[in-house]
């Protein structure tokens, strides 16, 4: 691909995003919401909440640190090898969260469980 078409494709969508973005600029709100009986504003847009985000929580991959292994005493993430990094995520209000088992699972075979042949 010729040189100065990708800077001409670029100076396109550097246009419109300037213009999308002075479009909307106007159509900032707050929206006060209850969280635990206290009450919290934030930015939104048409009724969508903008939650901001430390930068580095916005990528498409992540390496998890095990706090054992060397170089990896300190635990947490760190951003991927292959990491793309993003602006802004949309996401409907009803997209369910995924729930996660914190305690230690207990199993009891049918022998030590007596109200059914059946492991619990």
């Amino acid at each position: 691909m010729d040189v100065e078409k990708l800077k001409k494709n670029a100076d396109e969508w550097k246009t419109k995003y300037e213009a999308l973005e002075k479009k909307i600029a106007g159509q900032l709100r707050d929206k006060t919401f209850k969280v635990g009986g206290i009450d919290t504003t934030i930015p939104s847009f048409d009724e969508c909440l903008l939650i901001e985000t430390p930068s580095n929580y916005m990528v498409s991959a992540i390496e998890l640190q095990d706090g054992k292994t060397h170089g990896q005493e300190k635990g947490g993430f760190k951003v991927g090898m292959s990491a793309k990094k993003y602006n802004f995520l949309v996401v409907a209000q009803n997209v369910p969260v995924a729930v996660t088992k914190q305690d230690k699972m207990k199993i009891f075979d049918p022998d030590t469980y007596q109200g059914a042949d059946s492991w619990l």
